[in-house]
């Protein structure tokens, strides 16, 4: 039925890989293309390591190749950067392409003296996501510096799907969760500082 077939993520390509297993004919002279969006065995491995575990680098390795074998199914893989499309041809894909993100700039005219407060926007659909992880160390480490100096009335705005518990018991005065929105241009207009 199809003339090409994109499998984006991991878990998703491990699914496919267990029909392409159990009903062959199915995929024969269909291009197969993964999306990697990244090697998320990588955010694995730094998560472990951020929280004390000691990784070997036989384990690395292992966390590493599992994932990529996922890949071999696909003719192309696609990766998001030339450091994570290094890895995948070092670890024996043949055809790699990269292909990262482009925005067109749209400035806003909002000065910079009229703009108030910190924005974060991201995804957190995990307890233990790299957004959710990074965005409770900045709740906890950062902002109470930021308002040691600048003052206790920075506000600190968190856009996006977020269905972490930790962040929502942090969410103290001054701290808005807005969840996700539709238009995020007036956001970035009238806040002074975007987290990354």
């Amino acid at each position: 039925y199809y003339d090409t077939i994109l499998v984006s993520r991991p878990h998703n390509m491990e699914y496919f890989g267990m029909l392409v297993r159990k009903h062959p004919a199915w995929f024969e002279n269909i291009p197969i293309v993964y999306d990697a969006e990244a090697l998320f065995s990588l955010r694995e491995l730094g998560s472990r390591e951020i929280s004390g575990e000691i990784v070997s680098e036989d384990d690395r390795r292992r966390a590493i190749q599992d994932e990529i074998k996922l890949a071999a199914l696909a003719g192309i893989v696609i990766a998001v950067s030339e450091r994570e499309g290094r890895i995948f041809t070092e670890n024996g894909i043949r055809r790699v392409e990269i292909l990262g993100h482009a925005l067109t700039p749209s400035p806003q005219a909002v000065p910079f003296e009229e703009r108030d407060g910190i924005l974060f926007v991201g995804a957190i659909y995990q307890e233990t996501s790299p957004n959710g992880d990074s965005l409770l160390w900045f709740l906890d480490k950062v902002m109470p510096r930021v308002r040691e100096s600048l003052g206790s009335n920075i506000r600190f705005t968190i856009a996006g799907a977020n269905n972490s518990a930790r962040i929502h018991a942090r969410a103290y005065e001054g701290v808005d969760i807005v969840g996700p929105v539709e238009d995020l241009r007036p956001m970035y207009a009238n806040h002074r500082v975007f987290v990354a």
